[in-house]
């Protein structure tokens, strides 16, 4: 196996060159700091390769002597002492800059003009070097261009520094070669394999515009960068050095060009080699493992690390079985608005993201959407946000509704992608200027697992059960069902009703008077919903809460089972009124009584014919793996494992 020396421990270029051929050849490193260079140091290897320099400083008196004394003399002593070693072949590691800032084409025989000490001091070594070349002792002189890649130093960073920090960009008509470090090193690889001796300049296979290099490092990270032209004709004019390295041309002739991986590849690599760590904030342990589950066991799958942030719950255990890390946040209360307790939370995450340094986030539901958002962006974590509802705020208007607006703009305006659940949530997002279409991507809700929920045989007992599933809260529709169940019962008194769900405070002392309980049977949290719809002909939902698309119809249709619901966001898109169930309006107890007959007076084949309708209707249109895959896409797009 052929030997390498690498002079210049712990340098960038040296550390990615022995990292990329541990494979292909036995390679050792070689301090350049301090280092008084003898024919011992080389002895028994074949190639040594030179990538020690003194760079990316700005040139003072103080520094000069060292450049110098670092990039010239050390790297012809090195030179000089490897030859009298019976080293075969010696590759130095030189710059585009002994070229200075020409706008014209560089090819090889382009008379070199440095302006900088940095390439007097290179061109220097590189003639010196060239000089003790033999038949037996192969020089190979390496000039690239710009080099970039996860983790480099110089101009790459500040170009990235500004288009992260920046809404804008100018607009550029220039042309530069660089070269991706994985690029480099497949090059310097062949060298090393062919023995070969010369000037090159390897660079990537395609000139670079800056602006769409800047393009390219902003999608990466989800963010929209304007482009503006106008700046164009004044950055020609401008004397600046800095100005003229990132906007100028600068260029070689297409000679020794490499393409191990193209631009878009190589600047996906360089921003986000691997996305390793995914953050999921969501607000309820119970809800993140039913409606969740399939797509963290996908990430976990695809080799992702994921890492929940919520409130603990015993469904934790659960998703830890499954391989999921978890953070625990005691401060979250769901219906909070203390201010005091709510800048806590605030201050709880961005401690937890601060430290966590996740490489993507996804957020479900209000709060972590608008907290976790605001700290993603000031972090510069990209992520993407679900739209599970606006919540009653944004739908009241007035001063709650103003304030809902602009804490969504601030939550919204750096994600990377945002999932919207329905039509009216894209339609309020846009008119308020929170998003704009081409960054929402529209899923139906969470979806619905079809092999948790299957067709279970529909009830023929004599009397109809009807069962109310959700949070007990106003606008979940429980006044109006209560109301008309009070009427049902007078009319139809075999008819049972029955509630499930977390009741609020408000609603418990009512569950417990005489008349309720003689009206509606109240069952608390329940954990199996499938198990329970067996025995239940049809799901009442009259909810008029401004949520994304209704899990409970969701599950209760793939179950097959017939839904009364109301002609709301969120649940008129499940039902097909006459067809898979029957819909009323908001917040009338009088239509829903009417529906509630009516269902009670159809025949049994019909009542099983719409639970049979219903489950074909979710199986066509609410497939969770439709939403599983398009958070997938968007995941593998920001991590970079698009094919």
């Amino acid at each position: 196996m052929i030997r390498v020396l690498i002079v210049g421990a712990g340098s960038y270029i040296g550390t990615s060159f022995a990292a990329y051929v541990k494979d292909i050849f036995e390679t050792e490193t070689l301090d350049a700091i301090g280092l008084i260079p003898e024919s011992s140091h080389f002895a028994g290897f074949d190639v040594v390769f030179f990538v020690a320099g003194i760079t990316h400083q700005k040139e003072t008196k103080e520094n000069i002597k060292l450049c110098y004394s670092v990039n010239r003399d050390l790297a012809v002593a090195v030179a000089g002492k490897a030859k009298q070693a019976g080293v075969r072949q010696f590759i130095l590691l030189s710059t585009m800059a002994v070229y200075g800032l020409t706008e014209e084409e560089i090819r090889k025989s382009t008379r070199p003009g440095p302006v900088t000490h940095y390439g007097k001091s290179k061109l220097q070594a590189d003639r010196a070097v060239w000089k003790i070349r033999d038949r037996d002792f192969k020089v190979a002189v390496i000039r690239p261009p710009m080099i970039y890649g996860q983790g480099c130093k110089g101009k790459y960073q500040l170009l990235r520094k500004f288009v992260l920090h920046m809404p804008f960009f100018p607009e550029t008509a220039n042309r530069r070669s660089m070269l991706y470090i994985d690029n480099l090193c497949a090059f310097a690889t062949d060298l090393v394999q062919k023995r070969r001796s010369g000037l090159f300049f390897p660079q990537n296979a395609e000139y670079v515009n800056t602006a769409d290099m800047a393009r390219a490092i902003a999608g990466v990270h989800g963010r929209r960068i304007i482009i503006i032209p106008v700046f164009h004709a004044i950055l020609n004019k401008v004397p600046s050095r800095l100005v003229k390295n990132v906007f100028g041309n600068l260029y070689y002739e297409k000679t020794d060009t490499v393409c191990i991986s193209g631009l878009k590849e190589s600047i996906i690599q360089t921003e986000k080699k691997t996305v390793q760590t995914i953050a999921v904030l969501s607000n309820d342990h119970n809800w993140t493992y039913n409606l969740r589950k399939e797509l963290l066991e996908s990430l976990i799958m695809e080799g992702y690390r994921v890492v929940l942030i919520l409130p603990y719950g015993e469904k934790v255990e659960k998703l830890k079985e499954s391989g999921c890390e978890f953070i625990d946040v005691p401060l979250f209360e769901r219906r909070n608005m203390n201010l005091v307790k709510e800048a806590g939370l605030f201050l709880h995450y961005v401690s937890i993201l601060v430290k966590l340094k996740p490489d993507l986030m996804l957020t479900f539901t209000m709060k972590p959407n608008l907290y976790g958002g605001m700290i993603a962006a000031a972090l510069h974590i990209p992520y993407i946000a679900n739209v599970t509802g606006l919540g009653t705020a944004a739908d009241r208007g007035g001063l709650s509704g103003w304030l809902s607006v602009r804490l969504y703009r601030a939550g919204l305006r750096r994600a990377a992608r945002i999932f919207v659940q329905n039509k009216e949530n894209g339609k309020f997002l846009v008119e308020n200027r929170i998003a704009d279409n081409q960054k929402m991507i529209r899923i139906p809700g969470s979806g619905v697992s079809f092999t948790r929920f299957y067709v279970r045989e529909y009830p023929v007992h004599k009397e109809c059960k009807f069962v109310f599933i959700s949070r007990i809260l106003r606008e979940k529709g429980i006044e109006e069902l209560l109301e008309a169940a009070v009427r049902i019962k007078a009319k139809y008194p075999d008819t049972e009703f029955h509630i499930c769900g977390f009741c609020e405070k408000d609603y418990q002392k009512r569950f417990e008077s005489l008349r309720y309980r003689e009206v509606a049977v109240c069952h608390g949290m329940i954990d199996d919903v499938g198990g329970f719809l067996e025995d239940m002909n049809c799901i009442v939902h009259p909810s008029y809460y401004p949520e994304g698309i209704s899990n409970v119809l969701l599950e209760a249709c793939a179950s097959g089972r017939p839904a009364i619901t109301t002609d709301h966001a969120g649940c008129r898109d499940v039902v097909e009124d006459g067809v898979t169930g029957l819909i009323v309006p908001v917040k009338d107890a009088g239509a829903l009584y009417d529906s509630l007959e009516r269902f009670i007076l159809l025949p049994l084949e019909r009542k099983k014919e719409m639970g049979l309708s219903a489950r074909r209707k979710v199986e066509q249109e609410f497939d969770r793996m439709i939403v599983i895959n398009a958070y997938m896409k968007e995941i593998r797009q920001i991590a970079g494992r698009d094919e």
